[in-house]
């Protein structure tokens, strides 16, 4: 049976490819991986044909994930790159990753952060101290105390620029290089073992729920079996 006819033939038993196809994917394809399963498990009515149809939905869909993250990596600048890289194996791709990352910018911003981090909690610390002496009943001088209020209110107003330096500047500056970093280290992401044990779970799920398919439309075969056999020795011998 040809691809267009094991179209028509989904058609007809209710089951609408269409319904699994996106618009930008190859619709012959599935076909094809539709034929394929019903030529393996020959299916009879519509229990058996929906079961198989289920099939090849789940097979799609396990073959969408691996272009799914395949597409993610190879839509970035440095993919050729990498490619390019990897002709002298895994060391040209460690050489690679090395020299890209040479001129150590993102790592003296983010130590330029700490620094000033560093400087807003010395200035809190100083706050913090100033408003103990200032609070104290009677144990300093007037003078001092107004003194302290000056010096008080000088590094309160500091606070309030360093945190404005924080949120208006440095923050912003850390968020763009860990996304700067994150498209650039892309092709590296591949090969992390956090991400791929979430692609392998979704595997496994599509996986059981393939199993759990087969199992159904085995048990459909099984149960036609022994239904047809009891109706056949249901009937009154002539």
């Amino acid at each position: 049976m040809s691809n267009s006819q094991a179209s028509k033939n989904a058609l007809s038993h209710g089951l609408y490819t269409n319904d699994v196809v996106l618009d930008w994917e190859n619709q012959q394809e599935f076909d094809g991986l539709y034929q394929a399963l019903r030529d393996e498990y020959c299916p009879h009515g519509f229990s058996e044909e929906a079961a198989v149809f289920d099939l090849a939905d789940l097979h799609w869909k396990k073959r969408r994930l691996n272009v799914g993250s395949q597409l993610g990596i190879h839509k970035q600048a440095e993919a050729g790159a990498m490619a390019t890289a990897s002709r002298d194996g895994w060391k040209g791709v460690a050489d690679y990753l090395a020299t890209r990352d040479s001129d150590g910018m993102a790592d003296a911003i983010r130590s330029a952060a700490k620094s000033q981090a560093k400087a807003a909690q010395q200035v809190c610390d100083m706050l913090c101290k100033h408003m103990e002496r200032i609070c104290k009943p009677d144990e300093a001088r007037a003078e001092s105390k107004q003194s302290e209020t000056v010096e008080f209110e000088r590094l309160t107003a500091l606070a309030k620029e360093l945190n404005l330096i924080s949120k208006d500047l440095v923050i912003p500056i850390l968020h763009a290089i860990e996304d700067y970093n994150l498209d650039q280290r892309v092709a590296e992401q591949a090969y992390r073992p956090d991400i791929m044990e979430r692609e392998l779970k979704i595997h496994a799920e599509i996986d059981r729920r393939i199993e759990k398919a087969i199992k159904r439309l085995v048990g459909i075969k099984e149960y036609k079996k022994f239904y047809c056999a009891k109706s056949i020795e249901a009937k009154p011998i002539e």
